[in-house]
């Protein structure tokens, strides 16, 4: 997420890149699936952004767009021009922050200092034999959980499917549905109810 991404005013985070990872290589991508996309932030995260940017100001971050490797020709070169974007999030040398780092050295230790996964195993790692923490594998533990903790949290609110499939770039409405159907609330009467106003108004 770079500075520019975020509009404060309008109460909107916009998704228009994405931090990829091609080989042990990192460049800057269209958001999956190339859906670039608006999607609502309520003020206590704008906040929380706002205040860590004053705390730490973002960084410029200049990578390769797309592909990594060297151009072969003048049309690859053009698409895959470096470009540079002042990331709200860094490392603390102020690199871009590469996914499995921060899955190793930050969401892990978060969940298991929260109780949710176990304390990690501490093993020797590398020809040095560095002691590092080595967390049990657990897919539904990734952060890819926080994508359906918004989902369910809209759709519990009775936000649209279809606006939800827009905010998380879904191809297709229907995908939203076949993975979060079981996360809509349900039915509660207020069809019932608005039948009987549109009746009533016609009486």
């Amino acid at each position: 997420m770079a500075e520019g991404d975020i509009d404060m005013e309008g109460g909107v985070i916009h998704v228009r890149r994405q931090l990829k990872k091609v080989g042990s290589k990192l460049v800057f991508a269209l958001p999956k699936r190339g859906k670039i996309r608006a999607v609502p932030a309520p003020p206590h995260l704008l906040a929380q952004l706002k205040a860590h940017m004053e705390a730490f100001p973002p960084k410029k971050i200049t990578l390769p767009w797309g592909d990594p490797d060297a151009p072969t020709s003048e049309k690859e070169e053009k698409e895959r021009a470096p470009q540079t974007f002042p990331l709200v999030f860094t490392s603390a040398r102020g690199c871009a922050i590469r996914r499995d780092s921060w899955n190793q050295w930050s969401w892990k230790p978060a969940l298991a200092a929260a109780g949710i996964i176990p304390e990690p195993e501490m093993v020797r790692q590398g020809a040095l034999g560095r002691i590092v923490p080595r967390y049990a594998a657990a897919r539904e533990d990734g952060f890819h959980a926080l994508r359906h903790t918004f989902a369910s949290v809209q759709l519990h609110a009775r936000e649209t499917i279809v606006a939800v499939s827009k905010w998380l770039g879904h191809a297709d409405p229907s995908i939203t549905l076949r993975v979060y159907a079981h996360m809509m609330p349900e039915a509660d009467g207020r069809g019932r109810h608005a039948m009987q106003r549109w009746f009533e108004a016609d009486s």
